[in-house]
């Protein structure tokens, strides 16, 4: 708010893995796993085994290293909106993805059938 950090907020982790795979991975600073109670935001996050993790290296994956994606929400200090949240990867879980494409295919269709009846009068 006005370039002043007001706090820090956590985004759902799991939107690209399945239910099964989305573990806590949120710790106090005391090494302790944080709950969703406690510090009212996600606390779960995809996860893979040391195992699958070292398959993946194995193979040349990066899959398992760490990644942190950091977006800003708010105003910077002249008042303009900050617009980098709208980029964050939860805005882009792929059911939504899919529909997305699904339908700009399906009007890409419509279209070309439209132009098609118009071409030959149909």
């Amino acid at each position: 708010e006005q370039g002043i950090v007001r706090g820090i907020a956590w985004d759902d982790a799991c939107v690209f893995c399945e239910q099964a795979e989305c573990l806590p991975n949120t710790y106090n600073l005391n090494g302790s796993l944080a709950t969703t109670e406690e510090i009212r935001q996600p606390v779960d996050g995809c996860s893979y085994s040391k195992n699958e993790c070292r398959l993946f290296v194995k193979d040349g994956s990066d899959v398992c290293d760490l990644k942190l994606h950091v977006v800003w929400t708010g105003t910077d200090v002249d008042g303009k909106v900050l617009l980098s949240s709208d980029s964050r990867p939860s805005a882009f879980p792929p059911n939504r993805i899919q529909e997305n494409v699904k339908g700009r295919y399906d009007k890409m269709v419509q279209s070309l059938s439209d132009l098609k009846d118009q071409v030959t009068g149909g």
